[in-house]
């Protein structure tokens, strides 16, 4: 269990790694002329594109699978789409910031909806981590500018539709849903509903300039990452993943200042160690009450010797 609990981290930092550099790719299409749906269309086809032919040989006669697909890919598109607007309105780095904010969401969500108590270091941990990711996306003083702030507005409701997403990712993978048959479905749905809304709103803003830009981050962003956080999320409790994932502002930093020379000053560095530190504290050995009937179950199950049962 501690293998696969190792893999699922590995998988969650790798897709953050990813999502860091994807803002960028992002502003530039809308940058050249893109409209949001447009990029939701085309990142979500590609990205079901690559992973079809991995899905051709597997069981698809289960229709769970195509619900809970449908049901991820409209969270998916509605927290996409909310982002996606939203930061034409407002800054790459308020953007980061405010997304990241799903990170505390999730375990108030949980608290509301199914009554779930996360022990104290959650919460701490997610309150540094919001912290962090303040000090390394916002820029003091902040603007409040009326089409500014209505852009944070409408990145927030994205966020809240990213924490739902990644709390059915979680609940469907731990039941058993096969992870690349949800990716393509719920990418379909997305790019299906992206489809309806450009024609509702004849929004055809497809350009060559910023092409690359969106077929990069629907090769890696939409494809290769919801690959990863299926199967990140499969094994690891739904806020551990989420604090994982706030990671992604960090990786956005660095290559900020590896990749396009931005200069990192000394409150953004402490964001950064302050978003790393949770990241930390989760993998540590903290028993939950999840993790002890897991325990419990796992030892049930195990098949007794023969030599005991001669014993007995």
């Amino acid at each position: 269990m501690k293998n696969k609990k190792t893999i699922s981290t590995i998988a969650l930092i790798i897709m953050a790694l990813i999502w860091g550099l994807s803002y960028v790719g992002v502003s530039d299409a809308l940058n050249n002329g893109w409209g949001p749906f447009p990029i939701i269309f085309i990142r979500s086809i590609i990205a079901a594109i690559v992973i079809v032919p991995f899905t051709i040989k597997k069981d698809w006669k289960n229709k769970k699978i195509y619900f809970h697909g449908m049901l991820l890919g409209l969270a998916s598109f509605l927290g996409y789409a909310f982002q996606t607007y939203g930061q034409n309105m407002t800054s790459i780095g308020e953007t980061s910031f405010i997304t990241s904010l799903y990170v505390v969401l999730i375990p108030i969500i949980l608290r509301i909806v199914i009554k779930r108590k996360e022990p104290w270091f959650i919460f701490a941990s997610c309150g540094i981590a919001v912290l962090g990711c303040f000090l390394l996306n916002v820029k003091i003083p902040l603007s409040f500018d009326k089409t500014h702030l209505l852009g944070n507005g409408i990145v927030l409701a994205g966020a809240l539709f990213f924490a739902f997403q990644i709390m059915l990712i979680g609940k469907y993978t731990k039941e058993g849903d096969d992870p690349l048959q949800l990716s393509v479905v719920n990418l379909v749905t997305m790019g299906f509903l992206a489809l309806i809304m450009l024609s509702v709103i004849g929004d055809f803003s497809f350009h060559v300039k910023g092409l690359p830009s969106v077929i990069w981050v629907g090769l890696l962003s939409s494809g290769l990452c919801t690959v990863f956080q299926m199967v990140g999320e499969k094994h690891l409790p739904t806020t551990v993943s989420g604090i994982i994932m706030s990671l992604e502002s960090v990786f956005g930093a660095v290559f900020a200042f590896i990749i396009f020379h931005e200069t990192l000053t000394w409150i953004q560095v402490v964001g950064c160690i302050l978003i790393i530190i949770p990241v930390i504290i989760v993998q540590l050995p903290h028993k939950r009450k999840e993790d002890k009937k897991e325990e419990i179950k796992e030892v049930e199950e195990k098949p007794i010797p023969i030599e005991k049962e001669l014993e007995n």
